[in-house]
């Protein structure tokens, strides 16, 4: 097709039937689309007979009670997709950002220490700028890239994890392992080390239920040793209630103790082996990478880290 057909043909296509075929293709059914679009099911499905007319392809081909994409439908979607984005934020140019104006909600999808230790400021930051903006947190899950994919969350905050080419990500804070023990704990009346490290049972957050061999572990092998994890928790949150009443030691990151010894009666301790750091990344899909809604969220975030101080260095309480 040469340059010429192809500015005829764009300029014989109804946008508004584009954005039509966007939802059909993303919802897959006559009826959803219509009503994310506010029209009526008769009206959406003569649009869907112009736009097969057009594109010469039946677009959504019925399978027993549901529809499905046609090869053609299939290699549209992504275009379609990336067409409106690009609209919406052309239309976007000449609208003044107001924060206070803010409505629905910023989805983030991060672990639940994250959502301890950080999200209480981030809130504050929030609220201050746009008050009737929700904040909505997702568990940390192993397909986290289809949510970053496809715009179920504005943003995920983890370790540095492995990237796409379509994704962008920003250094948050570093954070360092220490130990948590109960307040009387028999360990305190020890000489805290190596020895009575893996002496006591531990007590380990195993968000996908499998304990698996960690920087510390690792650290402990080095010097011929290991440690015995007696209990495995999915989250922090849990983890704390069973540390209160037992003699388990649980490693976590320090800014997460830190927030803990605030609020219940634990003993912080220095992980006696060495181990690296612990670095948090925010990580988001490039499409927001411009979008002032999404420029301004980034920017809470980085002012909820500088709000949760600096690292320190753990000690036993007292030292």
């Amino acid at each position: 097709m040469s340059a010429q057909q192809g500015k005829s043909r764009l300029a014989s296509v109804d946008l508004n039937l584009l954005h039509a075929l966007h939802m059909l293709l993303q919802e897959q059914s006559v009826s959803k689309a219509a009503k994310r679009l506010g029209l009526t099911q008769p009206a959406l499905s003569n649009a869907l007979t112009r736009l097969r007319g057009h594109f010469g392809d039946p677009l959504l081909i019925r399978t027993g009670r549901e529809m499905s994409l046609s090869r053609m439908g299939s290699e549209l979607k992504e275009p379609l997709q990336r067409m409106v984005e690009q609209m919406q934020q052309i239309l976007r140019v000449s609208e003044r950002f107001e924060p206070s104006q803010m409505q629905g909600a910023m989805r983030v999808m991060t672990s639940d220490h994250v959502d301890l230790v950080l999200f209480g400021f981030l809130e504050a930051v929030m609220r201050a700028e746009a008050p009737d903006l929700n904040l909505h947190v997702f568990p940390m899950q192993g397909d986290f890239g289809d949510f970053l994919n496809e715009d179920r969350v504005e943003m995920v905050i983890a370790p540095n994890l492995p990237m796409s080419a379509h994704w962008r990500s920003e250094r948050l804070f570093a954070d360092h392992l220490v130990c948590l023990v109960r307040g009387g704990h028999p360990v305190l009346s020890e000489v805290w080390g190596v020895e009575s490290y893996v002496r006591w049972p531990h007590l380990l957050v195993a968000p996908r239920g499998v304990s698996a061999l960690g920087s510390i572990d690792e650290a402990l092998e080095k010097k011929g040793t290991c440690r015995r994890v007696a209990r495995t928790v999915p989250q922090f949150s849990t983890a704390l209630f069973v540390l209160l009443r037992s003699d388990y030691v649980l490693s976590c990151p320090w800014r997460l103790a830190r927030e803990v010894m605030r609020w219940v009666d634990v003993v912080m301790l220095e992980v006696p082996v060495e181990v690296g750091q612990i670095e948090m990344f925010g990580i988001w899909h490039q499409r927001f990478e411009r979008e002032e809604r999404h420029r301004w969220f980034r920017g809470c975030v980085r002012r909820a880290v500088g709000q949760t101080g600096e690292e320190g260095k753990s000690s036993r309480v007292g030292d």
